[in-house]
């Protein structure tokens, strides 16, 4: 085994790429994981600067503070120089951390309790906790000393507002009210009843009404008051300093904006400001207005700040006894954005916001000088630690300016600490919406200016959710095949089934289970689908009973032989220039694929003598009960399978096939992937590079002779 590279505090961790793409290779980003404690992270990030072949240095210097470990890679994601984006298979690339032991836990719950602390005065008994385990304010209030709000207009609990239905949270869980979709029958409710035990995620395409959903969530709904939304157009210049505030203004300006435009202040009804938060907060275009909000974000983070240490203050000088600290919503911004971005560390002093590297304490920027991530993970903390309690928060696209490795880990921790907060999601990210366990999803399909066009995506047995997802977002009928994004699979069926949208699953059985799931759901799409397999050792029988399940068999036994039919050879060889030369180039490439067979002749005689065997043995009596009747059953079974006669003509067979020269049915029998890298080099291929070309070639022209070569070879398959 190569060994680890160890790397310790100072060292700089160099990784190369070599990358290669003909539109301009553009960012590339990679992330390793501590093998013992995934939450530890290791980022790069690079750019090949549009160049079409290059090698991108990128570089990590190891902070004083880290875990040590070995550190593995779990993601790597390059673009291209028209934003197409590539996730690559993870590539054996292993180093080691050894830096000095320290804490890197936080403290560990040994023990919980609730008491009442000497002196207090007596209180009513406190209510019992809500569906999510919090209890309301409320509950620990005098009755008389009861308010619906406090003097900032914003709603904490639900309260009751003259002229306007609320929702009772407490009651009815975690529900979203949502305009019924378009296929409702006439007479049905206006609004639809959305249940869920986790957050909620809308997803769609672009285009295809997502934000216009959440404006009508935020005005129309009958729990708008208590809907926070988070734009996908905001300004993410961030202040230096904060403006000064009291909490009630500050907090005013966050959830309404310019209020005093209206000659509103904290004495206006709520119900009055939430009706003209289109205006105040929105500039009446709700649904792309560029909200530049996050100098009144720090305002009211600072405002609260200030409020909670000046009543710790004074309630410490008021009694001998200790009083702890409270935790303000700025320190938790703080604990989680350097959790997450654990090489960096945010300075606060008063009012004023600065950032340092995690190993230099005297490398401080300010603010306006962070970068789009570091100041967007500060923003989305913020703004969902400020939201109302019991309340609703509506992110749009809340994957944005979001590195994929910090994505799932940001709304986590985010998640966790408003356990009392119905989260919803409005993405076309599909991985981001595959990373929301235990939510309920929502397919957004259309919205025609009036109805919106969605359903709740139900389970898919045998399908992917982020490729279920997918699927429903196409318009085409659905191919599933072998491989991943990026293989030769997924490129030349992409090209070769036009009509399809291709779904790669990665192995057969996959691309069967996956098909037979997806018929099953006729009720929720009106895609046709289709699957295709490798031949592998499957006989006719078999084909013919996959092709009853809609899954068609190629004709070769893997997709890298479909690259060696003598169509796809000339037509590689007529754009090189060697069509005079193709026929010794053919027999060349034939005596290879013989030989090569010839020479792993016992090997493949055993593996297609074993798929013969296995077969046979699925058609054991499984309805037999008793142990003399199984016993019996078993002994039928096998006594029936004569090895030694399949093995002698599984020989034969192989033997005919050299003897005779039979290229076609070589290349359906032969399975050996390494044929492709021993025939490249007659065709003046460096090895793996012919592939490629085909894929290039296929896409070049409609009607070309690759393409045309290609579908020659590929079972017909009508959509």
């Amino acid at each position: 085994m190569t060994d680890v590279p160890v790397y310790g505090p100072g060292d700089t961790i160099l990784l190369e790429l070599d990358l290669r793409d003909e539109s301009g290779v553009g960012s590339v980003q990679v992330a390793f994981e501590n093998e013992r404690s995934t939450r530890t992270t290791i980022d790069f990030e690079g750019n090949g600067n549009g160049r079409e072949q290059v090698t991108v240095a990128l570089t990590y210097v190891v902070p004083e503070r880290i875990e040590s470990g070995e550190y593995r890679p779990y993601f790597i994601e390059t673009e291209d120089g028209l934003g197409n984006s590539r996730t690559h298979e993870l590539p054996d690339l292993i180093f080691r951390i050894e830096a000095p032991s320290g804490d890197f836990e936080g403290p560990e719950i040994t023990d919980a309790r609730l008491s009442r602390a000497a002196g207090s005065p007596s209180r009513p008994q406190a209510e019992a906790p809500n569906s999510s385990g919090i209890y309301s304010e409320a509950s620990f209030t005098d009755e008389n000393d009861r308010s619906e709000r406090d003097d900032s207009g914003v709603p904490e609990h639900g309260a009751n507002i003259p002229g306007m239905e609320v929702p009772d949270t407490k009651s009815r869980g975690r529900s979203l009210n949502l305009p019924s979709p378009k296929d409702t029958p006439p007479g049905s409710r206006a609004t639809v009843e959305v249940r869920s035990e986790g957050p909620i995620v809308v997803v769609g395409a672009n285009g295809s009404g997502k934000t216009r959903l959440g404006v009508w969530i935020e005005f129309e709904s009958e729990q708008r008051d208590k809907v926070h939304r988070i734009s996908a157009q905001k300004s993410l210049t961030m202040p230096e300093v904060a403006s000064v505030a009291m909490t009630k203004d500050a907090r005013m300006h966050l959830f309404y904006g310019n209020i005093e435009s209206y000659g509103y202040d904290s004495s206006t009804p709520l119900a009055q400001l939430i009706a003209s938060k289109n205006g105040t907060r929105w500039g009446r275009k709700p649904g792309t207005y560029l909200l530049d909000d996050f100098g009144r974000l720090l305002e009211y983070l600072v405002a609260e700040d200030y409020e909670q240490s000046t009543a710790y203050r004074r309630a410490s000088k008021e009694t001998g006894d200790r009083v702890d600290p409270p935790e303000t919503k700025l320190d938790v911004v703080k604990r989680i954005w350097e959790r997450l971005l654990p090489q960096r560390r945010l300075e606060i002093t008063g009012n004023r916001f600065q950032a340092a590297p995690g190993g230099d304490p005297n490398a401080v920027y300010a603010a306006t000088d962070m970068s789009d991530g570091e100041r967007v993970v500060f923003y989305l903390i913020g703004q969902s630690l400020s939201a109302p309690e019991d309340g609703i928060l509506l992110i749009d696209e809340p994957e944005l300016h979001l590195h994929r490795s910090v994505q799932a880990r940001l709304w986590d921790a985010i998640e966790a600490k408003r356990p009392d907060c119905l989260f919803v999601y409005l993405t076309h990210d599909l991985d981001f919406a595959a990373s929301r366990i235990a939510a309920t999803k929502i397919w957004q399909e259309s919205y025609d200016g009036t109805n919106w066009d969605w359903h709740v995506v139900e389970d898919a047995d045998g399908i992917p959710e982020q490729l279920y997802l997918e699927i429903l977002g196409g318009r085409k009928s659905v191919l599933f095949c072998e491989g991943d994004r990026g293989g030769l699979e997924y490129s030349l069926f992409q090209k070769a089934y036009p009509d399809f949208t291709v779904a790669p699953c990665g192995n057969a059985y996959a691309v069967i289970q996956a098909t037979r799931s997806f018929a099953a759901l006729k009720h929720l799409h009106d895609h046709a689908c289709r699957g295709i397999v490798d031949r592998d050792f499957r006989d006719d029988a078999e084909v013919e009973w996959l092709e009853g399940m809609g899954v068609s068999v190629l004709e070769q036994s893997e997709i890298e032989n479909v690259l060696l039919t003598e169509g796809v050879l000339r037509a590689v060889a007529d754009h090189l220039g060697f069509a005079d030369d193709l026929p010794e180039m053919l027999y060349k490439a034939k005596d290879i694929v013989f030989r090569e067979m010839g020479q792993d002749r016992e090997a493949l005689v055993s593996s297609i003598s074993t798929a013969k065997i296995e077969r046979r043995l699925k058609y054991f009596n499984a309805k037999a009960r008793g142990k003399a009747d199984l016993t019996t059953a078993l002994d039928t079974l096998t006594s029936s399978i004569k090895v030694g006669v399949i093995y002698d003509e599984t020989v034969s067979e192989i033997d005919q096939v050299i003897d005779e020269r039979d290229y076609a049915r070589a290349l359906r029998l032969y399975n050996n992937k390494g044929l492709l890298g021993k025939i490249e080099p007659q065709f003046g291929f460096a090895r793996k590079s012919m592939p490629e070309l085909v894929k290039r070639l296929a896409s070049a022209d409609e009607q070309g002779s690759m393409l045309s070569a290609l579908r020659k070879h590929l079972p017909e398959i009508g959509s």
